[in-house]
């Protein structure tokens, strides 16, 4: 029997994002354009939960007679850990940050405001062996910033989740893996 265990080891640049214009993948390998990947990520990786609100509807008796879906929610988090002009644009949006200076030398300007962030597409790449994971969020946003700390015994951390929304065919997120685990063992 096959082992399908597989670990989420993270691609170079495993968290890349783009314009929601940007051409989606679709399959686990294929090279993406238009994307720019967002740096290093924390040893907890990228955390995703999908969230089912469900009510029961009771018969005469209390007995359940059906429990019925009342809504649905997709989110990922993740923790960003380079402070740069890219990781900044995207916590806080591309018109609130300035990048200036010459070659080897970057100064940063950035508005910290009420302003939404806007839709993007986001792609997760995840490895183990031979087999690929790539998920793609083709309308999602940034709708949280974790509290960022400043403290001389840690990296300048900065916590994101991403929730997603449906694009024009009805998902929230795919899913696409490729490799040995990606096909089931023969009975």
């Amino acid at each position: 029997m096959a082992n399908n265990a597989l670990v989420g080891v993270p691609v170079a640049g495993g968290v890349l994002a783009a314009p929601t214009t940007a051409a989606q993948p679709t399959d686990a390998s294929t090279a993406l354009t238009g994307f720019t990947a967002l740096g290093l990520v924390s040893e907890d990786g990228v955390s995703e939960t999908t969230e089912r609100g469900t009510e029961d509807v009771r018969a005469w008796g209390g007995d359940i007679a059906r429990t019925v879906q009342t809504d649905f929610g997709l989110t990922y988090t993740f923790t960003l850990l380079e402070t740069n002009a890219t990781v900044l644009q995207e916590i806080h949006g591309v018109d609130n940050v300035t990048a200036s200076g010459t070659t080897g030398t970057e100064a940063l300007a950035i508005k910290i405001n009420e302003a939404t962030l806007p839709k993007r597409s986001y792609v997760f790449e995840v490895k183990d062996g031979d087999n690929k994971i790539r998920i793609a969020i083709p309308n999602g946003q940034i709708t949280n910033v974790g509290d960022v700390t400043y403290v001389h015994s840690d990296v300048i951390r900065y916590e994101v989740t991403i929730t997603c929304y449906k694009d024009d065919n009805g998902a929230n997120a795919y899913k696409y893996i490729s490799g040995p685990a990606a096909v089931p063992a023969a009975a």
